[in-house]
């Protein structure tokens, strides 16, 4: 949130706030584009098997060393299964400390689900532009009465 107390303006207040404003809009910008980019990956069977997913968890690759095929179906299975939720995990951390990072901790949704994620991503964007607009319709009141 922006640092800014209408009822104690000074005039250094506008630059800090203009400072605050472009930084704020540089994270946000960086953690959409960082946030479409995540990626989770998970290994079970001491490596044989690799699972990607992205950001959402949603499978990308799972990559199988060619001694897997000695091992039965089940156990394959298995290996198969660990992998990915391992793969989700990881995604779901990375997609945490990132948004943890920009927004804070409180807020920062905890299930893998990914349109859950854009919607809140969009929810604190919109929360963002809304409180900008304010604070720059402010500065713009301040500007109109300056001598």
């Amino acid at each position: 949130m922006l640092d800014f107390d209408p009822n104690n303006f000074r005039l250094e207040d506008l630059d800090r706030l203009g400072r605050q404003a472009d930084d704020a809009i540089r994270r946000l910008a960086e953690s959409a584009d960082a946030l479409g980019a995540v990626t989770g990956e998970g290994e079970a069977a001491e490596g044989l098997v690799r699972a990607t997913v992205d950001g959402a968890g949603a499978l990308r690759s799972v990559d199988l060393n060619p001694r897997v095929m000695r091992m039965g179906s089940e156990e394959l299975g298995r290996a198969i299964t660990v992998a990915v939720t391992a793969a989700q995990a990881d995604a779901q951390r990375k997609t945490t400390e990132l948004l943890t990072a920009t927004i804070g901790e409180h807020e920062v949704p905890t299930s893998l689900d990914g349109d859950a994620l854009r919607k809140q991503f969009g929810q604190f964007s919109d929360m963002f532009s809304r409180s900008l607009g304010a604070e720059y319709d402010s500065l713009q009141n301040i500007r109109r009465n300056l001598p």
